[in-house]
């Protein structure tokens, strides 16, 4: 039996001279592993549409619980990351987050739309790479089921704090007078136009997920929660994330 999926190519592996092994990312079973025999060689028809950062469209066979591709058609080739060394490595450490967290076997429609819109605001430079660092952290987990509370300050029930701090811990946003400092909540400071774009980011209807925009101090805050809020979530700091680091160090101190 064939089945067709589009689907994103997350990762290759090399599986001595046969062929590779593909990590994919589908609307309907999450993340899938499977087999493209001989695609090694330069003249394979499969090479294209099975190379990580394509989006392509797959028949595939099942055999005792195994997949193999039979045939591939690309959709969309997201070539222009490799132009950019920063752009391709926030896009590696995307894809880690997505081999990490997404779960086998079930419908992830909007992550892999997410996914795709993501890359393409960033190879076209539509948005900024410190913001599509946050969106896609904070939107990604909220997917998941892991969404921080942006209704009021548990504490005050105050729904427009004017300076608030939120926890990475809790997943709560607190507002200035009600907050109790602890090293153990992994708090960032942020102002209410913060609290605004989680909000946005977390709540809003997919075709609306990309409009708006943050002044750079803002958008500094929204970076440091949703970095910290990422790793205290799920417990995990991929080295994608720290070579991206690295890389936007390097270029900061060049300038």
């Amino acid at each position: 039996m064939l089945i067709t999926k589009r689907c994103l190519i997350l990762q290759e592996r090399q599986a001595g001279d046969a062929g590779r092994f593909l990590d994919i990312l589908t609307k309907t079973q999450g993340v899938m592993e499977v087999f493209v025999r001989g695609s090694k060689k330069a003249n394979s028809k499969n090479l294209s549409a099975t190379q990580p950062f394509a989006y392509a469209k797959l028949c595939v066979s099942e055999k005792n619980g195994k997949y193999y591709v039979e045939s591939a058609e690309p959709i969309y080739l997201f070539y222009a990351l490799r132009e950019s060394l920063t752009q391709l490595a926030l896009a590696a450490y995307f894809f880690d987050l997505i081999r990490y967290a997404v779960p086998q076997g079930q419908q992830q429609n909007f992550i892999l739309r997410l996914t795709l819109n993501t890359l393409y605001y960033l190879t076209t430079g539509k948005r900024s790479e410190a913001f599509l660092k946050s969106l896609f952290e904070l939107r990604f987990l909220s997917e998941l089921g892991m969404m921080p509370d942006v209704l009021v300050c548990p504490v005050c029930m105050e729904y427009l704090p004017q300076s608030l701090f939120y926890s990475a811990r809790t997943g709560h946003f607190y507002c200035a007078d009600c907050h109790q400092p602890t090293e153990e909540d992994y708090a960032v400071k942020m102002p209410l136009g913060g609290l605004q774009a989680v909000r946005h980011i977390v709540l809003t209807a997919p075709d609306r997920l990309f409009q708006f925009r943050l002044n750079d101090a803002t958008q500094q805050a929204v970076n440091r929660f949703s970095e910290l809020f990422v790793q205290y979530q799920l417990d995990y700091r991929p080295a994608t994330l720290q070579f991206y680091k690295r890389l936007q160090s390097d270029d900061a101190t060049c300038v």
